[in-house]
């Protein structure tokens, strides 16, 4: 990944971004191209359909052949995955609701088709559902019933692994669907955790792929874009461009005041902010209509690390991103400490695979967890010579 290259792909979404600005981005005013490093570049932020309707739109230089049919290729796969996806979104959540189960549909195609105004816009590698955690069990009676296989919910401690975890991974053998199971929008370690049923009240129905979906509404969709991403360390240019679609698409039917308001009272205000001031700077949204708080000076300097960062062309999660950024931009001491303490000991999906024991030996994790830790650590956050890769296969 380079400087130019991923500069050049900024343009490209700001130019899709503001459709009232002439298609003269930094693209059409290059003179010279390399067009394969721009390509991964895309490939490596999750924003190839976003480069693609890019360059097939304006005056300036056209990728070569080779590489123009490459990106084609890419979109179309991307559109056509998205659009099975999205089918099988819609087919899950009638399976549940047949069930009583009324599930929500959330990231992923619907996200891409709500915010972005096309399910082939977006990149994502799941299907993500949020559901009651007395629901649970029903869910996964229904879809191993229908094929699919649970990843945590398989092995011995399943009680005590849905009281302590958040969610489960599901594969269908033979199909490239998958679901990722919500029954907490966060893990229980993470200060933002709006109760399930509030978050379904608010929820809104939308037309989508021959179906109907519920998923979140405008509010709770910008909250857990910013939330989410914080969580992760905002890696990768995806998660501010999908918040600058968000505020394109809602910004003005929000009421801001109220957001923030029940941000604030989940510690989860400064996490919103630093995603504002993130799109402002790397996508030069006008945020001023929407940032409620005087953001703290270590959080505007946490945007300006991770701007710098992304700008650098570097792509890759280092520990800085996977501990450092959360802990910043988490409110209040208090909240920073119980985070940190809990994340280091409360055992994932990861340690009961480690170690599968039975349920009467469940309170070992708590000293497990912090030896694979220290074990992984290395391997973890060092930056992949292909890092695109790598987050191919992350989890959104």
């Amino acid at each position: 990944m380079g400087v130019r290259e991923t500069s050049l792909l900024i343009d490209c979404i700001r130019s899709q971004l503001n459709k009232s600005r002439t298609r003269d981005d930094g693209i059409a005013k290059s003179t010279t191209v390399d067009w394969f490093r721009l390509v991964e570049t895309a490939r490596a932020h999750g924003v190839t359909p976003i480069l693609y309707r890019g360059t097939s739109n304006h005056k300036g230089p056209k990728p070569p052949p080779e590489t123009a049919e490459k990106l084609k290729a890419h979109a179309l796969g991307t559109r056509l995955r998205n659009i099975a996806m999205a089918r099988e979104a819609v087919r899950i959540a009638e399976l549940l609701k047949r069930d009583g189960i009324a599930a929500l549909v959330f990231k992923g195609p619907v996200l891409a088709q709500t915010v972005y105004g096309d399910v082939g816009m977006r990149e994502f590698s799941d299907l993500d559902f949020l559901v009651h955690e007395s629901e649970v069990e029903g869910v996964n009676e229904a879809l191993r019933a229908d094929g699919y296989r649970p990843r945590a919910m398989s092995l011995a401690s399943a009680p005590t692994i849905i009281r302590r975890s958040c969610e489960d991974w599901f594969e269908k053998p033979g199909s490239p669907n998958a679901i990722d199971l919500h029954w907490r929008m966060t893990p229980r370690f993470f200060p933002f955790s709006p109760g399930v049923e509030a978050v379904r009240d608010r929820a809104i129905a939308i037309e989508f792929e021959r179906g109907c979906v519920r998923t979140l509404s405008p509010s709770d969709t910008i909250t857990f874009i910013c939330v989410h991403a914080a969580k992760h360390g905002w890696v990768t240019l995806r998660e501010v461009t999908d918040l600058a679609f968000a505020l394109r698409k809602f910004g003005s039917e929000i009421d801001w005041d109220e957001l923030f308001g029940a941000a604030k009272s989940l510690g989860a205000a400064s996490m919103i902010a630093l995603g504002l001031i993130l799109a402002r700077g790397l996508l030069g949204v006008d945020v001023r209509p929407f940032l409620r708080i005087a953001p703290r000076s270590s959080l505007e300097e946490l945007a300006s690390r991770i701007e710098k960062r992304i700008l650098s062309g570097k792509v890759g999660r280092s520990f800085f991103d996977e501990w450092g950024v959360p802990l910043v931009a988490i409110d209040g001491n208090g909240r920073r400490f119980r985070y940190a303490a809990q994340r280091v000991i409360s055992p994932t999906i990861d340690d009961w695979e480690f170690v599968p024991l039975p349920e009467r030996l469940f309170p070992l994790y708590y000293m497990l967890r912090p030896a694979r830790l220290t074990l992984s650590a290395p391997r973890s956050f060092r930056t992949p010579k292909q890092p695109w890769k790598r987050l191919r296969r992350t989890r959104e």
